[in-house]
């Protein structure tokens, strides 16, 4: 909205919970060549609508599993100018690391959650801006837990903690939030991870929640050797950036950095 306030450069138009149905380039009625975007909404199953935008450049930044990136893979040879790489170098190249499809969900911790120490001395009283790695009595392949907590600003809000494991590990076959209090209370005796009634530090609602949580798995990483595409005048098109032209793993540590140089 700032840039467009400004009038200068162009008018950008964002759009999202929309899913790319095709990317082309086409000629408006006074003649000037620009690429054609269709599209669906999927935020709502009662909005049918196929949405229409035309712009001179699209800007492609919708993830790892880039329907924008799909249309180009898929797209004829003719579409775009045959100086660009051909269509099939939009198909991502992937590669295996040590996280990859390790599984994650997130269970939230009170603000300002007390850790117990030993007998002998006062519980350490958490911080939000601190990060926090919390190991689990179990010791096991399928049984060891770690509490991960990143930093944040708000020193009153509620802790995400991540909890990251191997696709077998035993946490994810139990779904229901007393079973699951229990497995975690038998993990972390310290913690009073009982039930409010009797002074647990996590609602019967939050352990609910997240013993029914899928969660998500880390992907493997993957880059698309194409970038970019371009009609023959040069005067529209469409780049990729961000998750949709390479996509990593947390391990690998390169999401962020990546992401900013593909804008440098």
């Amino acid at each position: 909205d700032e840039h467009n306030k400004k009038g200068v450069g162009g008018k950008i138009t964002l759009c999202t919970g929309q899913e790319c149905l095709s990317v082309v380039p086409t000629t408006t009625d006074q003649g000037e060549t620009v690429t054609l975007v269709t599209a669906k909404d999927v935020q709502s199953s009662k909005d049918t609508t196929v949405k229409e935008y035309t712009a001179n450049l699209v800007v492609g930044a919708d993830g790892m599993n880039s329907k924008v990136r799909t249309c180009l893979a898929n797209a004829s040879p003719t579409t775009w100018s045959t100086t660009c790489l051909k269509s099939t170098k939009f198909l991502p190249k992937k590669y295996t690391s040590p996280a990859s499809y390790l599984r994650i969900k997130v269970l939230q911790l009170p603000p300002q959650f007390q850790i117990p120490n030993t007998s002998d001395k006062p519980p350490f009283t958490t911080f939000s801006e601190d990060i926090y790695a919390l190991r689990s009595a179990f010791t096991g392949p399928r049984s060891f837990l770690s509490l991960g907590l990143l930093p944040m600003k708000d020193n009153t809000a509620v802790r995400p903690t991540n909890i990251i494991t191997r696709p077998d590990h035993e946490v994810w076959k139990i779904h229901d939030g007393p079973s699951m209090r229990e497995y975690f209370q038998r993990a972390f005796p310290r913690f009073n991870f009982q039930d409010k009634e009797n002074g647990g530090m996590i609602s019967n609602e939050e352990w609910e929640r997240f013993a029914k949580a899928e969660g998500t798995r880390f992907p493997p990483c993957q880059y698309s050797p194409g970038l970019a595409v371009w009609d023959k005048s040069g005067s529209t098109g469409v780049a990729l950036v961000g998750d949709s032209i390479h996509a990593f793993s947390p391990d690998i540590g390169q999401g962020v950095n990546a992401g900013l140089m593909d804008v440098v």
